[in-house]
């Protein structure tokens, strides 16, 4: 039974998602989090740009997961590993 209020849509109603985050995801948030030791060993640019490249990396998959799947799967580790 959907208990949301009658008239509201959310965007998981119109595009499938994974509900599980790809292995991706879960480095970019890892290297976020140690964001700090980052900047004071190797600088501002260079954090930003390792930060933005693995968060880019992860979006792309993420979209790619969702839109190439034939039929979604809220388990899938990565776009890289083959499904069973």
């Amino acid at each position: 039974m959907d208990t949301r209020p009658a008239g509201e849509w959310f965007l998981s109603d119109i595009l499938p998602t994974s509900s599980r985050p790809p292995a991706a995801n879960k480095a970019t948030g890892g290297l976020l989090l140690g964001a700090p030791i980052l900047y004071a060993a190797v600088g501002t640019t260079a954090t930003g740009a390792i930060l933005c490249c693995f968060g880019m990396y992860s979006a792309l998959e993420e979209l790619l997961i969702t839109v190439l799947a034939k039929e979604l799967n809220r388990n899938r580790k990565s776009i890289l590993v083959r499904e069973t």
